[in-house]
């Protein structure tokens, strides 16, 4: 992932490279020291992870010949922090843990999808693990025009969201009052899905009567077998991550996001959120969706899980 460092650049004039690791040899910091000096401003994210899914969020920012070097300096000391903490990159991460999907032969991923339909009915439970436990249940029981946008509208346990036809949220709400409204619709699929592409979501996240910025990048690293409590499936590895974000609690906010999207269940198969307190695993255990034109596929149901509707 070429912006996992997330430096971005405000009317700056260089940028380091976003692979650079933390500078460990003393020519490194220079270098950074001189670039930095040169442009006359420097603001640095970027976003680590240990292995108990905690989130770590580094920023730092600084302008003039003195305030760039100087931002760079604590950047730096910062990461060092951090890595002797155990945390780490999640290029670095991924790497310790294996790949994320099993490939096969004669396991190919699917060219020129279109938007899946959802249909009335529709529905997902999933278990969950992490820093928050029990089962969570999402199913589609509508559809209402939301912001001149037809919307799909699903029942998320106490939660109503309203999702776009590409599968993309638009609006949040709770017990009748909006939390959320995206603005654009915060953009997590790109259809088609093909393994490399990548590409960014950029919008508004109006919440209460605060308004934030957010900034992501999404990219589809893999396709493959990914095994889940409902079974074995085949799935697009999404990784998605959020390098930018201003509004309230902005280094609370989860800047990294795993996703396993599965053709099969026009949903997804798998999630793990990543935040300050820890990861937040969603599995699916049962499903009851099937094909855009209405039949049930042969694959697991809520009824042959044992969980009727």
């Amino acid at each position: 992932m070429s912006n996992t460092y997330g430096i971005t650049e405000r009317t700056c004039l260089w940028k380091i490279n976003s692979h650079m690791k933390i500078a460990g040899t003393s020519c490194q910091l220079v270098l950074s020291l001189m670039i930095f000096s040169l442009s006359g401003c420097a603001v640095m994210h970027k976003v680590m992870i240990n292995e108990e899914g905690k989130q770590a969020v580094l920023s730092s920012g600084g302008w003039g010949f003195l305030g760039a070097p100087t931002a760079v300096v604590v950047h730096l000391a910062e990461e060092k922090k951090y890595r002797d903490q155990g945390y780490m990159e999640i290029e670095e991460f991924e790497k310790k843990e294996g790949p994320k999907v099993e490939e096969r032969a004669g396991i190919k991923a699917p060219s020129g999808e279109a938007p899946p339909v959802w249909k009335v009915g529709d529905s997902w439970t999933y278990q969950v693990t992490g820093i928050s436990k029990g089962q969570h249940r999402q199913e589609i029981v509508g559809e209402e025009n939301v912001d001149g946008l037809n919307a799909y509208v699903m029942q998320s346990d106490n939660k109503t969201l309203y999702f776009d036809r590409s599968l993309n949220p638009i609006q949040v709400c709770k017990e009748g009052v909006i939390e959320c409204t995206y603005s654009p619709p915060r953009q997590d699929y790109d259809w088609p899905l093909t393994v490399g592409k990548t590409w960014k979501a950029e919008g508004k996240a109006k919440i209460a009567s605060s308004e934030s910025s957010f900034a992501r990048q999404v990219t589809v690293k893999g396709y493959g077998i990914v095994r889940v409590p409902a079974g074995e499936f085949e799935a697009f590895y999404i990784l998605t991550t959020s390098a930018a974000f201003t509004g309230p609690n902005w280094d609370q906010e989860p800047r990294l996001l795993e996703t396993w999207y599965a053709p099969k269940i026009r949903h997804h198969l798998k999630r793990i959120v990543y935040t300050d307190k820890g990861w937040i695993i969603l599995e699916l255990t049962s499903f009851n969706a099937g094909p855009p034109g209405g039949t049930k596929p042969s694959g697991t149901t809520d009824q042959e899980k044992g969980k009727p509707e």
